[in-house]
């Protein structure tokens, strides 16, 4: 062992510092700059030179899971054995619902996660895309989004978990949890995106301005990146593309450094979303020159600039803007980490291990699952479903209805796959409009790497044999042909039930209506899907919605329409199984929703917990307009929490452990739940809390605790969730954590709005908190009654 750095007894901090001791400058740059690697490229790794890379985007690899790791085989054999310090890269992947590489397991869209309310399942599907990621050698994963997402237009809030910040602060520990694991040794880093405030960009334009305040900043948007931070240990952060208050995010050291780390604590890496920095030439017009740049993003607290040199370049290393405090400061962080991720001692594929992560049919069932809890039945009149299998004929219609890649959203590897032939020309790949043919071969492709997934067609085939089937897409996603209609209405006619299966298309390519930079002016149903709907269900009653998409369903004509509709996202390589299992009883729908539905685009932003004096629940007594608006109900179609069940349940036995108790104090909620109809299910607790009197205008209520619990028919459940007071904690008007003493109202049901249960307690004394010391969301356990 020659020098101290090598010593893995050392702590990595200590390895680090040794090391960066012993590098020059522009040794020191390399491992805060980055190379890109798309589907099916080649890597000119001798490009890298004696010094090498100090990361690599890996974005899509190879055609599978053996070329994959001897690609990052290769990359890491240059790294350690042709490079002066032998310093291996850190070669990062997304895998926000599944990794985004060939063979990865692939799990519902994130707004689908959210709407399963199970922690639980996304700690499990982390737990999945930890092993087969370490399998490859990927040790970084730019995921999960922690966004909260409170504008439908933006068209990415699919890949959010929705705009709650307490859900989203439970599901984005649960996946840093999973990835990361005990011991980052034996994980992957995750890393937060997109810090801060992005979810709210001005007019739902991706990047655009986002008008937050200070405290709604602290509030709400950072809920999540904290609740990581503090509660999972989160090893990296990814900047928002967007500006706040006239600033970009990536040139500011106001949110970068002094409130990211000062204020929450945060002491891992900062990544630069991909072609952020030299945003600021050619979109902001801060500079005209891209190393200055560069200079400004370092200085603000951007450690690593992805996915290509552009900004960090050799000439940053003389300019005299560079706080050089600062560079090496970067240098230590992404050397710490790479310690910790034990990428010194094992930078290679375990190649032994791939057999053994890859294909295994746990996690084929863990995606399964996932898919069938993520599931919310919106409408069910006249109980209608779930439909017997001794049904005589169904018409299942839409252009969703036989689509294999319609299932997938935007970010996993179906999407990614589809543009595979993209270029600098031509970014979006291959366009479904302009060459049918080439996409059709491509989807043929996908078929053949995933053969256990059904379209919603093929599995009603499948789960209901003794049915006679029609099909007819009727019309595309998006576009004005009305060519198909004729044949839909015809088998609509002919058919006992119509199963119509619309929304819309996430990912890169051309033809999107929703994905990364594919934002929308309304909110409707894309092209003419709704006239479709509304004429099919003029001639058959019994027609049952399925709704795919990156946003919910906000059509009010199609919801009356129809005697029931499912709101499935996009669920993923089983998800045409689970609706199908939803639809025929075999599975008993239970998800609930992450987001309010709007009935309107005008509507923008409607959520649950707008301020007393706002919104559709804080408004009750406007003089002449008592409905919200003069052309419409400010109420949503359906409220945050919603969904239904085949089954019923009671709530009963509410007791608090203290009526009277100071906002130091913790809480315990219990209460018993019943299932009193006729078949098993899952129910979701939700427990709110309502300010009666404070200091400030607070939120109509809030969202502190929550439990999906499992019921046979007939059975009941005892449920205790404890909270400390201090999640509670809003800032004043001195900008100070406080617990307000004061008269709180809980409230326990089944949604946002249909509440069963209500009980009140007195905190009889204020209390002050530091904001790491906060907690985000409430403990719970169930029993047997």
């Amino acid at each position: 062992m020659k020098y101290p750095y090598q010593d893995a007894r050392i702590s990595a901090k200590e390895r680090a510092k040794d090391l960066v001791s012993r590098m020059t400058d522009r040794e020191k740059l390399a491992q805060l700059q980055c190379s890109i690697y798309f589907y099916g490229e080649g890597l000119p790794i001798e490009n890298f030179g004696r010094i090498g890379v100090g990361h690599i985007a890996f974005c899509g690899g190879q055609g599978n899971a053996e070329e994959n790791a001897k690609f990052v085989t290769e990359i890491q054999k240059y790294q350690t054995e042709k490079t002066n310090w032998a310093i291996p890269a850190l070669i990062h992947s997304e895998a926000l619902c599944g990794g985004l590489f060939a063979d990865a397991t692939v799990f519902p869209v994130a707004i689908g996660l959210a709407s399963t309310w199970n922690p639980s399942r996304v700690k499990h599907m982390a737990e999945i895309v930890r092993k087969q990621m370490t399998s490859l050698g990927l040790k970084m994963t730019l995921s999960p989004v922690m966004d909260i997402a409170r504008d439908p237009r933006w068209g990415r809030l699919g890949e959010t978990y929705g705009e709650d910040p307490a859900l989203a602060a439970a599901m984005s520990v649960a996946y840093v949890s999973g990835v990361q694991g005990e011991d980052l040794d034996t994980g992957v880093a995750a890393c937060a995106k997109h810090f801060l405030g992005y979810g709210l960009p001005e007019g739902g334009m991706n990047m655009a301005n986002c008008h937050i305040t200070p405290r709604d900043l602290r509030e709400i948007y950072a809920k999540p990146f904290q609740a990581a931070i503090h509660d999972a240990k989160l090893a990296a952060i990814m900047n928002s593309y967007a500006s706040m208050d006239n600033i970009p995010v990536i040139s500011a050291r106001g949110i970068l450094t002094d409130f990211l780390r000062s204020e929450l604590g945060f002491d891992g890496v900062t990544v630069s979303d991909y072609g952020s920095i030299d945003r600021l030439t050619y979109m902001y017009r801060m500079t005209d020159d891209l190393t200055e740049a560069g200079a400004i993003a370092l200085n603000a607290g951007m450690d690593v600039e992805l996915c290509a040199v552009k900004c960090y370049d050799d000439k940053l290393i003389d300019s005299p803007l560079l706080d050089k405090n600062q560079f090496d400061e970067a240098i230590c962080r992404v050397l710490e980490l790479k310690f910790k991720l034990g990428l010194f001692e094992h930078p290679y594929p375990n190649k032994e291990k791939i057999t053994t992560v890859f294909h295994q049919p746990e996690d084929d069932l863990a995606s399964l699952e996932t898919a069938r809890e993520s599931l919310i039945l919106l409408k069910n009149e006249n109980s209608l479903l779930p439909l017997s299998k001794d049904i005589k004929k169904v018409a299942v219609i839409g252009p969703h209805a036989d689509s294999f890649r319609l299932l997938f959203g935007c970010y996993t590897f179906p999407a990614m796959y589809e543009t595979k032939e993209s270029s600098v020309l031509n970014p979006f790949g291959v366009s479904g409009k302009d060459n049918p043919d080439r996409v059709k071969a491509l989807h043929d492709e996908l078929r053949e790497m995933y053969p256990m997934t059904k379209t919603i067609l093929e599995a009603v085939r499948a789960h209901a044999p003794r049915a006679e089937v029609l099909y007819s897409k009727g019309c595309e996603v998006s576009g004005g042909d009305r060519s198909g209609f004729e044949q839909a209405f015809r088998l609509a006619s002919e058919a006992d039930v119509v199963i119509l299966a619309v929304g819309g298309k996430s990912g890169w390519s051309e033809d999107c209506t929703i994905g990364e930079g594919v934002d929308s002016m309304n909110i409707d149903i894309p092209g003419v899907q709704e006239q479709l709907a509304l004429e099919v269900a003029k001639i058959n009653g019994n027609m049952i919605v399925v709704h795919l998409d990156g946003r919910p369903i906000s059509s009010p004509r199609v919801v009356d329409a129809a005697q029931a509709v499912i709101e499935a996202w996009y669920p993923s390589i089983y998800g045409g199984d689970a609706i199908a299992e939803a639809l025929f009883g075999e599975y008993n729908p239970s998800g609930r929703l992450p987001v309010s539905m709007l009935k309107s685009t005008g509507q923008i932003p409607t959520y649950y917990s707008q301020l007393n004096g706002s919104g559709y629940a804080g408004r009750p007594h406007i003089p002449g307009n008592r409905h919200g608006y003069a052309d419409g109900d400010a109420q949503p179609l359906f409220v945050f929490g919603h969904g239904l069940s085949y089954t019923r349940f009671e709530y009963s036995d509410l007791v608090l452990s203290s009526k009277e108790l100071p906002g130091e104090a913790k809480l315990t909620v219990e209460l018993t739940v019943k299932n009193i109809g006729q078949v098993a299910g899952d129910e979701v607790v939700q427990i709110y809390l309502r300010d009666l009197a404070a200091s400030l205008a607070r939120p109509t209520r809030e969202l502190v605790g929550f439990k999906r619990v499992y019921l046979p028919f007939g059975e009941a459940r005892r449920l205790r969730m404890t909270f400390a007071l201090s999640q509670l904690a809003f800032l004043d008007k001195d900008m100070k954590w406080k617990v307000e003493s004061g008269q709180m109202l809980l409230e326990v049901g089944a949604s946002s709005s249909d509440i069963r249960l209500r009980d009140e307690f007195v905190i009889t004394k204020d209390a002050f908190f530091e904001g790491s010391e906060r907690t985000f969301i409430a403990k719970s356990s169930v029993r047997v009654n």
